[in-house]
């Protein structure tokens, strides 16, 4: 994926598991907020999108950062795509705090939803 100077954006496969891609961004730990200088959330999606939408959305997100916008755990945006809305969900990593984003299925329903497509409930198996 196309990179510029203040993030980057990986697309990573998972070859056990081809319902599922960890496509995250690097970088906007760099962006400090406040005195504090507080260390921000990444980004992830681990639906399966193009590469060129999956740019879209993150590089949206991060200039959205860099603007000085703070996200926070389950923030609904419903304008990230239009006449749609995604959730933010925190999940640690590794060690490191990240916001999935979490789309939900063409009905509207989210993962946490019963009647969620199984598919779109991939995006939080296992936590």
């Amino acid at each position: 994926m196309e990179n510029n100077k203040e993030w980057v954006i990986h697309y990573v496969i998972d070859d056990k598991n081809d319902s599922l891609v960890d496509i995250h961004t690097h970088g906007l730990r760099n962006f400090e907020k406040g005195l504090l200088g507080v260390n921000l959330p990444e980004f992830q999606i681990v639906i399966p999108l193009s590469e060129d939408l999956a740019e879209v959305l993150l590089n949206d997100l991060c200039t959205r950062v860099k603007n000085g916008k703070t996200f926070c755990d389950g923030e609904i945006i419903d304008n990230l795509i239009e006449n749609y809305t995604v959730k933010l969900h925190k999940v640690n990593i590794d060690g490191l705090d990240v916001f999935r984003i979490i789309f939900p299925d063409s009905n509207g329903a989210f993962p946490w939803w019963e009647n969620c497509d199984p598919m779109f409930k991939l995006q939080i198996e296992g936590e």
